[in-house]
C-alpha cells in the first residue's frame, strides 16, 4: 500500500488547472499506446470563462496528493441539459486519472459524488468529459492498439479500482475498426447490398453532397445544429448541443 497521506485537495488556481492537466503523463508514460491531448485545448475545455459547457452546467475538479505529491485527478459534473433532456438527476464524473493507488481512486470516487448528492443528486456515472458529446465511457477491452479521436483510453486496473468502489455497468459503448483498403481504390469491392442502396438513393434525386459554405456560415452552422441533434436525439445518453457549443466547434 502507498506510504503517506492522503489527501483530495480542490482545483482552483489557472495554475493547479495545468498540474490536472499534467497529471496524465505521470499515469502514462511508459505507455506507447497512450495518445497525449493537446495541452492548450485541455486548458480552454477546463476554463470556465471560454468553454460553452460551463455555461449551462457545473463542474469542479479534484486533485488527489499522497505526501503532497499527485496521485491522481477526477472532475464532479452537474449537467443540466442531461438532466432536462433526460429528466431524471444525474450527476457525472470525469478526468478520472489516478496511479495504482486504489485508497486515492476510491476516495476521489466518493469525493464527486458527495459533490453532486450535495447539489441534489440521486446517482453519478462515468467517465464522461463532461458529456456524451465528448469522450464517455471506461475502456474494459482492446488495448491492442491507440486510441482514436473522441475514443477513452486508460490503464486496466481503473476497471477494478471502479468496480471496487461500486459503480457496474450503465451501457455497453462500442468502437468499430474500418480497414478502408479492403473495398479498393475505387470502392470496387464493397459490398453489393451496400451499393445497391446507394445507387437507389442517387436515383430518387432528392438528396446532394456539397462542401459547406463559409460565406453562409451561421446558416450552416444551424442546418449542421439541426441535423446533429435530430440524429442522435435516440441514442443513449444523448445531450443536445446549444448554439454556443455549435459555434464552439465549428
Amino acid at each position: 500500500m502507498p506510504n503517506g497521506k492522503l489527501t483530495i485537495e480542490p482545483v482552483h488556481t489557472p495554475e493547479e488547472r495545468l498540474a490536472f492537466i499534467h497529471f496524465q503523463w505521470k499515469v502514462y508514460h511508459d505507455d506507447p499506446l497512450w495518445v497525449p491531448p493537446l495541452i492548450s485545448e485541455r486548458v480552454e475545455f477546463l476554463d470556465r470563462e471560454r468553454h460553452p459547457f460551463h455555461q449551462h452546467s457545473q463542474v469542479e475538479l479534484f486533485m488527489a496528493r499522497r505526501a503532497g505529491k499527485p496521485v491522481g485527478t477526477i472532475a464532479a459534473i452537474l449537467n443540466n441539459r442531461h438532466n432536462e433532456f433526460h429528466e431524471e438527476r444525474m450527476g457525472f464524473f470525469g478526468l478520472f486519472e489516478v496511479l495504482q493507488d486504489r485508497e486515492a481512486a476510491e476516495a476521489l470516487l466518493e469525493t464527486a459524488g458527495d459533490w453532486v448528492r450535495e447539489r441534489g443528486m440521486t446517482g453519478i456515472r462515468g467517465p464522461a468529459n463532461f458529456s456524451t458529446n465528448e469522450e464517455v465511457g471506461l475502456l474494459v477491452d482492446g488495448w491492442n492498439g491507440p486510441p482514436v479521436v473522441m475514443m477513452t483510453y486508460n490503464p486496466r486496473y481503473y476497471v477494478d479500482f471502479t468496480e471496487s468502489a461500486g459503480f457496474h455497468k450503465a451501457m455497453d459503448l462500442l468502437a468499430y475498426i474500418l480497414d478502408l483498403t479492403q473495398f479498393g481504390p475505387r470502392g470496387e469491392n464493397l459490398p453489393p447490398k451496400l451499393v445497391r442502396v446507394a445507387r437507389k438513393i442517387q436515383e430518387r434525386g432528392s438528396f446532394v453532397v456539397r462542401p459547406i459554405n463559409i460565406r453562409d456560415f451561421d446558416e450552416e452552422a444551424a442546418r449542421f445544429k439541426r441535423i446533429y441533434n435530430s440524429a442522435w436525439e435516440k441514442n443513449w445518453g444523448f445531450v443536445p448541443l446549444t448554439d454556443a457549443e455549435i459555434d464552439h466547434i465549428a
